[in-house]
C-alpha cells in the first residue's frame, strides 16, 4: 500500500512554546520563522526506536536553545536540516553522521562549539554545509575537499579555523 506524503508549512505564524511531536508518516515540516522556544530533546528523541518518514525539516528562525540532541537513527529519510538562526549551543552531535540521505545542513547563527564531527564524511549525499556564526574550531575535515562528483559549498567563519580551502584542496594556514 502507498502512503500519501504529508508535508506542514506552518512557516511564519507566530507560533510560540515548544515544538510539538509529529506523527511518524509526515515527510516534511517547515516551521521556520516563529517564536518556538526551548529545548528539542522531546521533539527528537521521542519514540527512539520508532523510525521517522521525515525528509525536510525546517526550524529556523527561532528561539530554540540548548544541545542539538543526539538521537539522529531514527530520521534516516532526512533530506535537508535547517536550524539556522536559533540559540543551539554544544557540539555537532555525531548522530548526524547516521543520515547517509542527507543533502543540505543548515546551522549557521547558533553557538555551537568544537570541531566538525568527522562522521559528516558518511553523509555521501551532502551537498551543502552552512555552518557560519557558531564559535566551531579545529580543522576543516579533509573530506569536505576530496569529493570532486559534485561541488560542496561550506559556509563558515575561516577565522576559527586552523585550514582553509584554497582552490580545490585543503591548505594549512599555520
Amino acid at each position: 500500500m502507498i502512503h500519501p506524503s504529508v508535508v506542514i508549512d506552518l512557516s511564519s505564524n507566530n507560533s510560540r512554546g515548544p515544538i510539538p511531536r509529529l506523527s511518524s508518516n509526515m515527510t516534511a515540516i517547515d516551521l521556520s520563522k516563529n517564536s518556538l522556544s526551548g529545548s528539542t530533546s522531546h521533539f527528537f528523541c521521542y519514540k527512539v526506536n520508532e523510525p521517522m518518514k521525515l525528509e525536510i525539516l525546517s526550524i529556523g528562525d527561532n528561539l530554540l536553545s540548548g544541545k542539538i540532541p543526539d538521537c539522529w537513527k531514527k530520521w534516516p529519510r532526512l533530506v535537508v536540516i535547517k536550524f539556522c538562526y536559533n540559540n543551539f549551543s554544544g557540539k555537532i552531535p555525531t548522530s548526524i553522521g547516521t543520515l547517509t540521505s542527507l543533502q543540505s545542513l543548515h546551522i549557521l547563527n547558533n553557538s555551537l562549539v568544537g570541531e566538525i564531527p568527522s562522521s559528516l564524511a558518511n553523509c555521501s549525499e551532502l551537498l551543502t554545509v552552512a555552518l557560519g556564526a557558531n564559535q566551531l574550531s579545529g580543522d576543516i575535515p579533509p573530506w569536505m575537499g576530496e569529493r570532486h562528483e559534485y561541488s560542496l559549498l561550506v559556509d563558515f567563519k575561516p577565522e576559527n579555523f586552523r585550514k582553509l580551502f584554497k582552490e580545490g584542496f585543503v591548505e594549512d594556514i599555520n
